[in-house]
């Protein structure tokens, strides 16, 4: 499970009663700032998603292939 405060209205509730931080990893064009991290810093997001997956590769952190996540529907996003 996850937490993203910063990302997600229903997380923002939850991370205000529990006292999280909020750590936003944007700047205001959508590139990584210097929360994402010294090597993405000033990526664009996509490419940034990119280069984070393989990192994590790199270092065997990551088996893509074992991989799944499920993403509940609703009546608005089929």
């Amino acid at each position: 499970m996850q937490i993203t405060p910063a990302h997600d209205p229903n997380d923002f509730e939850v991370g205000k009663r529990h006292n999280l931080d909020f750590i936003n990893i944007f700047t205001d064009d959508g590139k990584i700032n210097s929360n994402g991290g010294a090597q993405f810093e000033g990526m664009p997001r996509f490419t940034a998603r990119v280069a984070v997956i393989e990192a994590l590769k790199e270092k065997v952190l990551l088996d893509l292939l074992n991989y799944l996540m499920k993403i509940r529907g609703t009546n608005r996003c089929p």
